[in-house]
């Protein structure tokens, strides 16, 4: 290699140095010391922070837990929002940082890194310790901003995902929830006032039931406690779509709420705590509305999903039901085809008097479920007196229940009294004395009601094992068949008995008769034997137990069902149900005398 050659890579080196040596200047360093930008900011003690931000100053304060927004107006402020800028600036660490030294002669620094002015600036504010930051420019790609902190040396290049949680305006800070629950107990409501259209609704709560009632205009009535407790529940969600004004002298006649078209009070203990300004939809979004709270300037939009549930007819708050939860009923008393009182005398036990007879619990639960799920299909007549009930059959009533929490089966102390009067319509009138209104009913729902104590006795008729059973006799048209049981699925005939035995039906005949229930009362007493079809020669079965006691059942005539009228002796008189159809075929089946025997 010759000399001019050797010269020739050796200035090539030289400038190769020269450049890595300008990039290395010039180039970000990463910053020495502590790794933080902001080592001593402790999020959870900031208490003051301040954002300016495209012209606009923006402060809040931390009292108690709670942020409110003090500059450029008084406000409760998101903390989330706050809280989460705070705990990203406890964080921030740089990606690179450029020294005071790389900075040294260069007289546009400022404007060059974005700082002049600054795309925004923040004051954070605890004890004994104050933080100014300056945020700059872009980077050329974009994915970083300059950040400077007041009084080091120095900028920082971090993520320019901070800039998403540094507010625009005081608007990004404030709090969206509409109703302020610091001083709002919604849980202590004893009042709702709704006004619409100068029409007035006013709803109170009982501080004893935790009900509420329809105590204007002049109807004095239960108000639907479930309803009211889903819109109150949205009132204590509902969001602001968005903020419009705050300015006190703001033109409210164009927004319509200088005379707001819906009003919607709160209250405690007869203060109105709350008062909401219902006005007009914004022409270019009509599914939003305006809304301002009373003595305060602020002017939202919320949903109008909010509100339409509130401009509800009356009748739409009322309760649906006839009766409230009837689970402290502890009696029922009937008047009217008959008269008859049930008795609770545990926690799952009754008694049907003046039968004096054990009650099935089932069917009492069942009618006092079908008492508590009985809607009311029309308010007819509100305000009513006397004169006003004889044309709904109310002023002497076909059918009255009375339900008390008494043990003792009297009318008092008395929850519920319903007098049912006239069927027209297929609606039946009912009223409650404790209520000054004429309601109706469906006529489907009024007949499932039992109306006499008769039925509510328990069915169960006797549940005994088949393996105590000695034998069964069939008498039938003045002859007489028995099966005598021998052991599992083994039967004989008994003698003078004739027939052939199918030892496995027979077994499970007698196995469901040993169970057997009544699936409805419909009769008692010998008077009404003839009208289901007894007769003196009629089928009659009774299974002998080893221990001497005889289960008996009588047939009469055959129901629609395809079954057969049953009677049992109840305390020296008969009982008549129908016998349950699929237990009947194995009855007629293997449990009679064949004809021709």
């Amino acid at each position: 290699m010759n000399g001019r050659g050797t010269l020739f890579w050796f200035v090539i080196a030289v400038l190769l140095f020269g450049l890595i040596q300008v990039q290395r200047h010039l180039a970000p360093k990463p910053r020495p010391g502590p790794a933080r930008v902001l080592p001593q900011i402790r999020a959870g003690q900031v208490d003051q922070v301040e954002i300016f931000r495209n012209g606009n100053t923006i402060e809040a304060e931390r009292a108690k837990d709670a942020w409110r927004l003090t500059e450029p107006l008084a406000y409760p402020a998101q903390p989330y929002a706050i809280e989460h800028l705070l705990a990203v600036l406890q964080r921030l660490t740089p990606a690179a940082y450029i020294s005071s030294s790389d900075l040294r002669g260069r007289t546009n620094a400022d404007t060059e890194f974005g700082f002049k002015p600054p795309r925004a600036s923040i004051v954070l504010r605890q004890p004994n310790y104050e933080a100014r930051l300056l945020v700059g420019g872009l980077t050329g790609p974009g994915d970083q901003v300059f950040l400077q902190v007041v009084g080091v040396d120095g900028i920082d290049v971090v993520d320019a995902s901070l800039l998403k949680w540094i507010p625009q305006t005081a608007n990004d800070w404030r709090d969206k929830t509409l109703l302020d629950l610091k001083t709002l107990a919604f849980d202590k409501l004893d009042t709702i006032s709704l006004t619409n259209g100068g029409k007035v609704l006013q709803l109170q709560r009982d501080a004893s039931a935790g009900l509420w009632r329809i105590v204007i205009p002049p109807i004095q009535a239960r108000a639907d406690n479930a309803r009211l407790d889903e819109l109150v529940g949205r009132l204590r969600n509902a969001r602001v779509t968005s903020f419009i004004t705050d300015d006190p002298n703001a033109d409210l006649d164009s927004l319509g709420l200088q005379t707001p078209g819906f009003q919607l009070g709160l209250g405690q203990a007869t203060n109105t705590v709350v008062l909401l300004n219902f006005g007009n939809s914004p022409t270019n979004d009509p599914s939003q509305i305006y809304v301002q709270r009373a003595g305060q300037p602020t002017v939202v939009t919320v949903s109008k999903d909010l509100l339409t549930p509130w401009q509800a007819s009356v009748s739409d708050f009322r309760d649906p039901h006839l009766v409230d939860a009837l689970d402290s009923v502890e009696g029922v008393g009937a008047r009217g085809e008959d008269t008859f009182s049930l008795v609770r005398q545990g926690t799952n036990s009754w008694r049907v008097l003046p039968l004096n007879v054990p009650a099935d619990p089932v069917l009492v639960k069942g009618f006092l479920a079908t008492l508590g799920s009985m809607r009311i299909v029309d308010y007819t007549k509100d305000a009513v007196t006397p004169p006003d009930l004889p044309p709904y059959g109310l002023a002497n009533p076909s059918r009255i229940y009375f339900l008390t929490n008494s043990s003792v089966a009297t009318t008092n102390p008395l929850v519920t009294e319903l007098d049912f009067g006239t069927n027209r319509d297929n609606k039946i009138y009912v009223r409650r004395p404790d209520e000054s209104s004429i309601y109706a009913v469906g006529a489907d729902d009024y007949v499932r009601l039992p109306v006499a104590g008769y039925q509510f006795r328990d069915r169960r008729l006797w549940n005994v094992p088949i393996s105590e059973v000695a034998n069964v006799t069939i008498t039938q048209g003045g002859k007489t068949r028995q099966l005598i049981r021998n052991g599992s699925y083994q039967w004989s005939l008994a003698p003078a008995s004739q027939g052939v035995v199918n030892d496995a039906a027979v077994e499970e005949s007698v196995q469901y008769f040993c169970k057997l229930s009544a699936p409805v009362w419909l009769a008692h007493g010998q008077k009404s034997l003839p009208e289901y079809g007894f007769r003196k020669e009629g089928l009659k079965i009774t299974v002998e137990l080893k221990k001497g006691r005889r289960l008996a059942v009588e047939f009469g005539g055959l129901t629609p069902s395809q079954s057969a009228y049953a009677a049992v002796d109840l305390n020296g008189e008969p009982w008549i149900f129908e016998y349950p159809p699929a237990d009947f075929r194995f009855v007629g089946t293997y449990l009679t005398i064949p004809r021709g025997r």
